[in-house]
């Protein structure tokens, strides 16, 4: 089991940050001590040191115009962060536009409506986004769905009732899209509700505490749908709840963020932990923290640069380029933010690792995060960086026993600018094993 100890930055109780609290470190340590290492990594890496890099970055302030409470998702179809409408402090919104990691395009709405606090996910299986609910002149109980092309409106014989608010996410081992939650203008749901591509079910076994404007996404590691706080008529809440396709259970973890609304999940595939960012705290104050779940706990996540305080903005994962994605929002000032944000988190050189998309290098060597040129290996050895062992040399490559480039040792012998005694090196590779 490993035990794991985590440098992390207490959280603001409340009000906006301060200056003097808004710079934090730059690395942020997890420390694992693996005693049953020969499961996870080699024997000679029993004592593994993982270190990761943690940043949000200012992707970009150009695109789409100010708002809140868009609906997002990210379309693994075609690479592309989806986002629909919203509210820009006088109107609801009905354009939609895709981030492709660099910048934002519009593409064309159709027939679908101008909307704010809709909800959105991915149906992996049919290839398109799902969006139900929102509001503008009134609440909405529409299902549209895009293929990338063109927004379409579906007309199930059953549906949730009118809502906005509501969260939403797609549970890939069963392949539904999963709802809960949300405001009708009278009433808050806690009702749990299933897309099939043709229909709406409502799972009444399967309540929830009523709430609007919580957070959900589904975590594929463990195949639960994860969600955390939101609104009831008590405030802000600060509950962890799971959704196995059956029951919502409550989850009991040791640390938890403050209590938040307006807040939104995100699930990084590669580290296998669902993402947290700000929201308001129903008292008047607005959260900058970063939070993540790992299924069992919350750890506060530091970065050396954070987005300003603000709730109701669009999250989303994006596994091609490996960031998590914001944008927009409405700021502790209530302005709507029209701001594009990346947060990376990634291991540096010699943390251990299961996948190159993991490391800060690109590269995962011998479940060993590397630099690109740090050594090859021939028969388990590993070179790296200038280590000579059994006749393996600095930046070069060992072919039995013939040797290259920048010096080689071989039987002892040194091959220095190209030239060995009793034999001739050239362009630094030794003929016949001299």
């Amino acid at each position: 089991m490993a035990v794991s100890r985590t440098l992390t930055y207490p959280p603001r109780m409340g009000g906006a940050p301060s200056k003097a609290t808004a710079a934090v470190p730059l690395l942020s340590f997890i420390l694992a001590a693996c005693a049953s290492a020969d499961l996870e990594a080699p024997a000679s890496r029993r004592d593994a040191l993982i270190a990761e890099v943690s940043s949000w970055t200012l992707a970009s302030t150009q695109g789409p115009t100010v708002r809140d409470s868009p609906a997002i998702a990210f379309d693994s179809a075609r690479s592309l962060v989806v986002l629909f409408g919203g509210y820009d402090g006088v109107n609801s919104l009905s354009d939609t536009w895709v981030w492709n990691g660099t910048s934002w395009s519009s593409r064309p709405s159709g027939m679908l409506t101008a909307r704010t606090g809709a909800c959105a996910a991915f149906d992996s299986n049919r290839n398109v986004v799902v969006l139900f609910g929102g509001w503008a002149a009134g609440y909405l109980s529409e299902t549209w769905e895009w293929n990338g092309t063109t927004w379409t409106r579906r007309t199930p014989l059953t549906s949730p009732p009118a809502r906005a608010g509501a969260v939403m996410a797609f549970d890939v081992a069963r392949g539904v899209t999963v709802l809960t939650g949300g405001f009708d203008g009278a009433a808050r749901y806690g009702d749990t509700w299933e897309w099939n591509g043709s229909n709406w079910a409502l799972l009444p076994a399967t309540v929830a505490p009523v709430r609007t404007t919580a957070a959900a996404t589904y975590d594929r590691g463990r195949s639960r749908v994860v969600l955390f706080g939101g609104y009831n008529p008590s405030g802000a809440m600060q509950d962890t709840l799971e959704y196995d396709g059956t029951s919502w259970t409550p989850r009991t973890p040791v640390t938890v963020p403050p209590r938040r609304m307006g807040h939104s999940l995100a699930y990084d595939v590669v580290r296998g932990v669902s993402v947290m960012f700000g929201g308001f705290d129903g008292l008047g104050g607005y959260r900058q923290d970063t939070w993540e779940w790992n299924g069992l706990d919350w750890v506060a996540r530091m970065t050396p640069m954070l987005p300003s305080a603000r709730d109701s903005y669009g999250l989303a994962w994006d596994p091609i380029r490996n960031v998590t994605v914001m944008f927009g929002g409405r700021a502790p000032s209530g302005a709507q933010l029209a701001d594009t944000w990346v947060l990376s988190v990634l291991r540096t050189n010699n943390s251990d690792c299961t996948l190159p998309q993991q490391c800060l290098s690109g590269v995962c060597v011998g479940l060993v995060c590397r630099a690109p040129d740090a050594g090859v290996v021939d028969a388990g050895v590993v070179v790296d960086a200038g280590v000579v062992d059994a006749g393996v040399v600095d930046a070069g490559v060992v072919d039995a026993g013939v040797v290259v480039d920048a010096g080689v040792v071989d039987a002892g012998v040194v091959v220095d600018a190209g030239v060995v005694d009793a034999g001739v090196v050239d362009a630094g590779v030794v003929d016949a094993g001299v």
